[in-house]
């Protein structure tokens, strides 16, 4: 959805005003947890409702950060902490390399190799 759309421009307070909500009328304890979970239910719609399939993609990168949240929390030493937060952020990051940039390195390594390019 971009920024400047109609449908930003109608869905937006609508979301805006659900989350309010949830966490006005939820539990004192829980309404982050609530607002959260709403958030993310709507993400999980509104990109189900541009494709699919890429929602598997979303919720893989979601169990990937949650767990590496899970495990910084559990984590007492600051050293390992670290290399979870960078194995977390590649993880969650791999699939923008792989959908995204994956033709641009192609022809990166293509070029390097001398068998591609404008002047070939």
């Amino acid at each position: 959805m971009i920024f400047n759309s109609f449908t930003f421009l109608w869905m937006f307070p609508l979301i805006f005003a659900g989350y309010y909500l949830v966490c006005h009328f939820a539990k004192k304890k829980a309404w982050g947890r609530a607002g959260n979970i709403l958030l993310l239910a709507v993400s999980y719609a509104l990109y189900m409702q541009h494709r699919m399939d890429f929602a598997l993609v979303l919720l893989g990168v979601t169990a990937i950060t949650y767990l590496a949240a899970l495990l910084i929390e559990r984590k007492q030493a600051y050293g390992k902490k670290r290399y979870i937060i960078v194995s977390g952020a590649l993880l969650a990051l791999l699939p923008l390399i792989v959908f995204k940039y994956t033709g641009f390195i192609c022809e990166v390594l293509t070029n390097l190799n001398g068998r591609g390019g404008r002047n070939a």
